[in-house]
């Protein structure tokens, strides 16, 4: 949508807010488009699920800390529209490399807080048989069988792999989880106060798939092939955040196995194999990701830094 469509639809829709609507874009989204009006953050995509999932779930944490505040969802000629508060910050990943270990420290602290409050926030009773449902597997299988690149068979393996390890959930809880937690998703204000944003991603599933999450954060800083400073920075972050989590979050790092984190990565490889037609992707390095993190065996013996 253009930025005067929106700004017409806008103004007729919310006449009080948006009347005189110049909105200024921000480019700091891969999944949408993002614009900044006054007090207010507006989201436009064409995916019908991750606005109106996001919406969802910060209803669920309205009023629990400091999370934006989902003011409206809508659907315009196709296109999904999300408003929520703007918050006074700037992005975590902007300002890492120049704060003081102390500095540093306060802000992991208030994550754990905050991640708390998320992992405390429960929907309905999922069970495992729901999971496909829950967080889009069988939808990205079904795109992913699709996938010109790849024998269909090696996609029915991946799925049957799943299958074949999901009863290591069996006992789970189902929670709300983030699902995409870095920098880039954190903001901060005088240097020491903390929010979490875009739950686009979001949805209910045990809590250690967030730990697994910044694992995987952490895997694609290692691949970086030109280590600038600023990879430097997010691989300093991550492995702070994991430190942090192993002393004032170990419930979360209890509960992870290699065979948890293997059903994890093949549900991520089924994704990305499933995002074919998007421009961005990369074929050789959905094949290099499946080859070096869907392996039981070098999960169990190269990945000491969880215990």
């Amino acid at each position: 949508m253009d930025k005067k469509t929106l700004q017409i639809y806008l103004s007729e829709k919310y006449p009080d807010i948006f009347s005189d609507a110049d909105l200024q874009e921000i480019h700091e989204s891969s999944n949408n488009e993002v614009f900044s009006y006054w007090d207010f953050i507006l989201k436009v995509s064409e995916d019908k699920d991750n606005l109106r999932k996001e919406f969802e779930f910060l209803k669920l944490l309205e009023n629990r800390w400091k999370f934006p505040k989902a003011i409206s969802y809508d659907i315009e000629n196709g296109r999904h529209i999300l408003v929520i508060s703007k918050l006074d910050w700037v992005w975590l990943q902007h300002v890492w490399g120049k704060l003081g270990e102390n500095e540093k420290n306060i802000i992991l602290k208030d994550i754990i807080f905050q991640l708390k409050i998320i992992h405390s926030t429960i929907g309905e009773g999922f069970i495992w048989s729901d999971f496909g449902k829950t967080n889009g597997s069988e939808k990205a299988f079904s795109k992913a069988i699709l996938n010109p690149h790849i024998p269909k068979d090696e996609v029915e393996f991946a799925r049957s792999e799943i299958s074949r390890y999901e009863k290591t959930f069996d006992s789970s809880v189902f929670w709300l989880v983030h699902n995409d937690l870095w920098y880039r998703n954190i903001l901060v204000a005088d240097w020491k106060i903390s929010w979490i944003i875009d739950f686009e991603l979001s949805f209910m599933w045990p809590i250690v798939s967030d730990y697994f999450k910044i694992l995987h954060h952490r895997i694609s800083a290692l691949n970086y092939e030109d280590k600038t400073p600023i990879h430097y920075e997010e691989l300093d972050f991550l492995d702070s955040l994991i430190d942090i989590i192993k002393s004032d979050y170990p419930k979360l790092v209890d509960q992870a196995t290699a065979e948890k984190f293997y059903s994890y990565n093949l549900n991520a490889y089924l994704s990305k194999l499933s995002r074919f037609e998007e421009p961005w992707y990369d074929h050789a390095e959905v094949l290099s990701f499946k080859d070096s993190y869907c392996n039981l065996d070098k999960l169990f013996s190269e990945l000491p830094w969880w215990n």
